[in-house]
């Protein structure tokens, strides 16, 4: 082979070389739901709180509840009747069955999320994730940050046995190696 066909092959492998080290550490995998060995996908809704709220919701099966510690942390420290309730948030939802209600922070910090069901652990994980890159351009200091959102997640409960449910959210930053993950508990509640 001639000396300036080995150089030429050469210089194209490093380029290659170089261009795919810059993929792993600059580029992002396409976003997908995240599946564990021995999940369930689970049904979920977010519910529309209004104007930007932003507190802590103790996970219930009971949609009059939800719509109580809500108006508890926005309007006043105690709830007028179910009825009054039902008008202000999701009159659409009467008497919900199968369901559990959690609090979760999503924005600025939850892109996309999915729900699964782990059987084995009798726990429920919602999955807060997103694609990023190694490197990336960090925020100036200093610059305005989007204010921390609550969502009301609504998810189905359905074909869960009864007993003790726990509910977790895992945060994951998703990478082409190796993604960054955290768990942390929301708490429990009984499935009838």
């Amino acid at each position: 082979m001639p000396v300036l066909t080995v150089r030429f092959l050469a210089i194209a492998g490093g380029a290659a070389f170089v261009l795919a080290a810059l993929q792993v550490a600059c580029g992002a995998p396409p976003e997908h739901d995240i599946h564990l060995p021995g999940g369930a996908p689970v049904a979920a809704v977010s519910l529309p709180v209004g104007s930007g709220f932003n507190g802590a919701i103790t996970p219930t099966v009971s949609v009059a509840d939800v719509r109580c510690q809500i108006y508890r942390r926005t309007v006043s420290p105690t709830c007028p009747d179910d009825a009054s309730l039902a008008r202000a948030y999701w009159p659409e939802l009467q008497r919900t069955r199968d369901v559990v209600f959690v609090g979760l922070r999503t924005r600025p910090s939850c892109f996309h999320m999915n729900v699964e069901y782990l059987a084995e652990e009798h726990k429920v994980l919602f999955h807060c994730h997103h694609a990023g890159a190694w490197l990336g351009i960090n925020p100036v200091v200093g610059a305005a940050q989007p204010a921390d959102v609550t969502d009301v997640v609504m998810a189905s409960t359905r074909g869960i046995a009864a007993g003790r449910l726990s509910l977790a959210r895992e945060d994951r930053i998703e990478h082409w190696i190796i993604d960054l993950t955290s768990e942390s508990g929301l708490g429990t509640v009984t499935i009838p």
